[in-house]
This record gives C-alpha cells, sequence and structure tokens, in this order.
C-alpha cells in the first residue's frame, strides 16, 4: 500500500482527493500548510508527495525545496498541484524539483493514472537504491518517438512525451530524413521546456556532426517547401 502525503489548503480539494486515492488502495495523509506537512515527512518516509503551491504563508515551492533536502526524499516524486497552467509556473515547479505538474480542476481518472505513475516511479526508485548500482561506463541506445514539427537547414523542433536533457546528442530515425538523403542523422539538444499540452515536451535541437554534404541536401529541401508553400499561398 503506497502512503501519500496530500498538502492543500482547500479542506474540500483535500476530501475529494483523499477519497480518490482511497480507491487505488493507498493510504493518505493530509495536511493543509507547508510547516505541517514537512514535519509529517520528518517523520514518516512516504512513497508519492503532492502538494498546492499558493499556500500561506509558506508556498508549495518552498516545500519542495524544504523537503528535497532531507537525504532519504532525494529519490521520491513529488507532484506541484495547482489551477495555474502558465508555462512560466510549469518551469518554476520543475526547477525546484517537482516530477509532475497537475492542474485543477482535476479529471479524476487522468489524476489516479499520473499518481500510479508517481508511485511506480517511486518503487523503482527504492528498488535501485536497496540493491546498489555498479558504476558503468557503457554507451547505450534509447529509443522514444518524437514527432517532428519543424526543420531547418541548422535543426529540427520535436514534440515529445519524455524531457530530454540540454546538451544530449540524439539519433533521428524517420524516413524524412531517408528521402533528404541523410539518414539517421545527429542532433544536440539545445532546450527542452514544457509544451502547450500538459504532459508534452517542446524541444529543440542542432544538428551535429552533419557533413557538408547532408547539410546541402537539408538546406534544398527546406528550400524547396518553402517554395511550395508560397506558391500555394498565393494561388490560394
Amino acid at each position: 500500500m503506497a502512503l501519500i502525503l496530500l498538502v492543500d489548503d482547500d479542506h474540500d480539494f483535500l476530501a475529494v482527493a483523499s477519497k480518490l486515492l482511497g480507491h487505488i488502495g493507498a493510504e493518505v495523509v493530509t495536511c493543509t500548510g507547508a510547516l505541517e506537512a514537512l514535519e509529517h515527512a520528518q517523520k514518516r518516509e512516504f512513497d508519492v508527495i503532492i502538494t498546492d503551491a499558493n499556500m500561506k504563508p509558506h508556498t508549495g515551492y518552498e516545500l519542495i525545496k524544504s523537503i528535497k533536502a532531507i537525504p532519504s526524499y532525494d529519490l521520491i516524486p513529488i507532484a506541484m498541484i495547482t489551477g495555474r497552467r502558465e508555462k512560466r509556473d510549469v518551469e518554476r515547479a520543475v526547477a525546484v524539483g517537482a516530477q509532475d505538474y497537475i492542474v485543477k480542476p482535476i479529471d479524476p481518472e487522468r489524476f489516479l493514472q499520473k499518481v500510479q505513475e508517481l508511485i511506480a516511479h517511486s518503487e523503482n526508485a527504492r528498488r535501485a537504491a536497496r540493491f546498489g548500482e555498479v558504476p558503468m561506463e557503457e554507451v547505450a541506445k534509447l529509443s522514444a518517438a518524437v514527432v517532428i514539427v519543424g526543420l531547418s537547414e541548422s535543426g529540427v523542433l520535436l514534440d515529445s512525451d519524455h524531457k530530454v536533457l540540454e546538451g544530449t546528442v540524439i539519433t533521428l530515425g524517420a524516413e524524412l530524413f531517408d528521402k533528404i538523403g541523410c539518414p539517421n542523422p545527429q542532433a544536440k539538444i539545445k532546450s527542452c521546456t514544457p509544451g502547450s499540452i500538459e504532459g508534452t515536451f517542446e524541444i529543440r535541437a542542432a544538428f551535429h556532426g552533419l557533413d557538408d554534404r547532408a547539410t546541402i541536401k537539408v538546406r534544398q529541401f527546406v528550400q524547396a517547401k518553402l517554395a511550395q508553400q508560397k506558391k500555394n499561398a498565393r494561388a490560394a
């Protein structure tokens, strides 16, 4: 049974969310302030923490920072829940250590799905810590589906369900590049920010190690596409 700490100064929300979490068999501890939540976290080890952002006198952002300073909570997932959905709010939550961002009013099914994902993450983190890890430096390939939504001769714009760290070098395996004549080019992540849809990310990546011949092919493809768009616009 997962142990969840639920923090919000809205008593009605605490009641509704606690009832929902009971449907997945979770044990829920509720509190209405950051100081009370921190006391609970210091006394017990929770599997998941869900906190409101805008509480007084101490915000959820302050609470996350304080909890992340506790060594035993280094790998424990924390979700920020709030009625604010601006991009800067999401980025601020991620910056202080939140693993997920849940927008009010909650959709019960989606809310429980996110919490179950956080519980699974917590269990995996604890399992890895319990069995230990052997330091390795082996190169491996990780495949993930993304959508190419923009292309220039210098790089690509991607939509993804996965967050990727800046500086990561990825291989772009797509039929598009086979058609262009430069299969499987590499690109280096320049930025990865929350997308317009919750749970997605907008990734900008610059081509990495592309030779002059391949660069010319990409440039010609982009120019041809732009020319065709202009032609279609004039025809319309």
